[in-house]
């Protein structure tokens, strides 16, 4: 089993949970933008949890690599990543039944509010039908990114009710890039009014929660409602809420999202000098740390 020391490493030992603990290790270092050094550990994951057939740990692995992919618009080799991680669900089984009162395909939509398996199951089909969505919006694949977004709030465990805490890492977490995406596609699909709606619901449940950690996600939903207000045409908002994002994030460590931020600063009449240097500096840190983007 794979496990990470005080100073990050990757060593071959120990309990049965760790593996999410060097899977969770993985997803931050693919925050901070050293992509190569998750995708290492990814990798290791990969080869350990075919060892020990635990199909739940070869999904969060093989689409946690499709996320790191699609950072760098490589929407299509991430489809690959994302398939293969859903695929390790069904395939081995984890995913018992699609049946009466689960997740189930039934007249063009998918329905249910059962799950067949446990949590931490139904927290991978959640991150890899999210992530399936992602991949064909960035195509252009919008009917598609919209049947899968259905398909991944079927999967979802309901609603808490109000007042009551839901877990984050395998329910809330995965509720939260639902709404993400679908914010994403409502903006590319010209419907600025549900893309508004969905970023407000995400940035209520991140001043719902109290955990600590959760710095990225925070500033995820800051940008994504940022993003959602240029669509509408609210450039001033978004212009200031894309700079706050920038300046949170460097302040975090988290490259990716500052260079996401800058870019939206960009796409709403930014166009400073500094902020073109800014540009460049983070995307020249970035591949240095592994991350190949497509050219542009």
């Amino acid at each position: 089993m794979l496990t990470a020391n005080s100073a990050g490493d990757l060593g071959h030992v120990s309990p049965a949970r760790s593996a999410i603990s060097v899977w969770l290790a993985a997803v931050e270092r693919g925050g901070r933008g050293e992509v190569a050094a998750a995708l290492t550990a990814l990798e290791e994951l990969l080869v350990d949890a075919r060892r020990r057939n635990d199909p739940t740990i070869l999904s969060f692995a093989r689409t946690t690599a499709g996320s790191l992919l699609r950072q760098a618009g490589r929407h299509e080799v991430a489809l690959g990543w994302d398939g293969a991680g859903l695929a390790a669900l069904t395939g081995a089984g984890s995913i018992t039944r699609w049946g009466p009162g689960t997740a189930r395909w039934a007249g063009g939509e998918w329905a249910g509010d059962e799950w067949a398996g446990d949590e931490w199951v139904r927290a991978a089909a959640v991150d890899a039908v999210v992530n399936l969505a992602a991949d064909n919006l960035g195509l252009g694949r919008f009917s598609a990114s919209a049947r899968l977004l259905r398909r991944a709030g079927a999967i979802l465990a309901p609603e808490p009710a109000a007042g009551a805490r839901e877990p984050w890492q395998t329910s809330a977490r995965g509720r939260l890039r639902l709404l993400w995406v679908s914010a994403e596609l409502a903006m590319y699909s010209g419907d600025p009014d549900t893309a508004l709606d969905r970023a407000a619901r995400a940035v209520d449940l991140m001043d719902r929660r109290d955990d600590v950690g959760l710095d990225r996600h925070r500033i995820k939903t800051a940008l994504i409602s940022a993003a959602a207000h240029a669509a509408a045409g609210r450039i001033e908002v978004a212009r200031s809420g894309a700079d706050g994002c920038r300046r949170r994030a460097a302040e975090a460590g988290l490259l990716p999202l500052q260079w996401a931020a800058v870019m939206l600063g960009r796409g709403v009449g930014d166009d400073s000098a500094a902020t073109a240097t800014e540009q460049a500096r983070i995307e020249a840190a970035l591949s240095a740390r592994g991350m190949v983007f497509v050219p542009r």
